[in-house]
């Protein structure tokens, strides 16, 4: 990628190793419908396209093993926020797959006075007079994040914790509230790397991103948004979101889901792990009481706004409503309580180290489970998967 300020562009060539796909149809990929493809070819040859809404067709026949390069640019002033130029893949802003299991390196070459942050590992920085170029490279391709501005847009700090590099760029101008923030992340961190097992990569980065809805969790990237920044701590639910984005740098970025539209009981073994594991996280921090609160607090929300609406859905639907934060959590605490703290606690770490990398599945989860709960437990706990409402251990406890 190039960008130009003065036609206010980016220009980008996107290629695209296919090792195989799962499908006997010709291959689509997305793309947003507002960017216009120059030209595209496969394995040397032109590649034929065809556009339906946000989708691209490529007919090409049953893809096997292949390299696709497209040639296009879009227009910064679609993506500029603030001062800064925001990418990530939910703009679909260039051409990918739903699977999330692909190496991605990128190159972007950026006007001297502009700084690059993207997630993964930066592997190289060079400079010439005009121009410098960053090189990035990813395990895992999920988020597509690259955000580009001035290099004095943000507040950057730095701080260095079990043998890697914390980077922090905040837009919030209120130091102690980024002060809260930096604390909490660097509890969040210690007990991760104490509980989990060891960080693996060298460089993590908390990043605000202006015009964005949340907080994401990528490869050794975490994106907050202004909002999530500015009510830190206000309230209960707003307390803990940067220990969950945190925890999910072993859980659902250290391994991942094997399929990005998520395989069965993706989610809850992905966001319903993570937010239990914060429960953890709260219990080891703050003592026992605070984690019986947390439990009472999401069991009153559930009594309350969820149960009996139309959110009051099974975990097993994989859908990312309440329930996988409020209900499906709780089913992790009941496993804990069957199998005992430090058949628990093994078991995390046995995930984490055995799968390190890897895309898992429900199979791949519950065969390393099946090393510290018996069949009954298995079955108990699928049963609650299976089931709406509160655990009934917990609801009689």
């Amino acid at each position: 990628m190039k960008l130009d300020t003065i036609s206010r562009r980016i220009a980008i060539r996107n290629e695209i190793d296919v090792e195989k796909v799962d499908t006997n149809r010709n291959p689509r990929l997305f793309l947003s419908s507002f960017i216009q493809i120059d030209s595209a070819i496969v394995n040397g040859r032109k590649l034929y396209l065809s556009r339906v809404g946000d989708t691209l067709c490529l007919h090409i026949g049953i893809l096997k093993k292949s390299k696709l390069t497209f040639w296009y640019s879009i227009p910064i002033d679609s993506f500029i926020y603030d001062k800064a130029i925001v990418l990530t893949r939910g703009m679909k802003w260039c051409p990918y797959l739903h699977d999330n299991i692909s190496v991605l390196n990128s190159e972007v070459t950026v006007p001297a006075g502009y700084k690059v942050y993207s997630s993964g590992t930066l592997a190289s920085k060079s400079a010439d007079s005009d121009n410098i170029t960053y090189k990035y490279s990813n395990r895992i391709n999920s988020g597509l994040p690259f955000i580009i501005a001035p290099i004095d847009y943000y507040s950057e700090t730095t701080k260095y914790q079990n043998g890697f590099s914390i980077d922090y760029c905040f837009l919030n101008k209120d130091t102690s509230l980024q002060n809260s923030i930096i604390k909490e992340s660097l509890s969040a961190l210690n007990f991760c790397s104490s509980y989990i097992g060891n960080y693996k990569q060298k460089q993590l980065t908390y990043i605000e991103v202006p015009n964005f809805g949340s907080a994401q969790s990528l490869e050794t990237f975490i994106m907050m948004s202004s909002d999530f920044i500015k009510y830190f701590g206000l309230s209960q639910s707003m307390r803990f979101w940067v220990a969950h984005e945190t925890i999910h740098q072993w859980i659902g970025v250290g391994y991942f889901n094997s399929i990005y539209t998520t395989p069965r009981y993706g989610t809850f073994i992905e966001e319903s792990l993570t937010e239990y594991m914060r429960y953890v996280y709260i219990e080891k921090t703050f003592g026992q009481d605070s984690i019986a609160s947390q439990i009472k607090y999401v069991v009153n929300i559930y009594n309350t706004e969820i149960k009996g609406t139309d959110q009051d859905v099974l975990c097993s639907d994989n859908s990312p409503g309440r329930v996988i934060y409020c209900n499906a959590p709780l089913i992790f605490h009941v496993l804990r309580i069957n199998i005992g703290d430090v058949k628990w606690q093994s078991f995390i770490r046995k995930l984490y180290s055995d799968n390190y990398g890897r895309g898992i599945g429900y199979d791949d989860f519950k065969h390393t489970l099946e090393h510290y709960a018996n069949y009954t437990v298995i079955e108990q706990m699928e049963k609650y998967i299976n089931s709406k409402g509160i655990p009934d251990k917990i609801v009689n406890k």
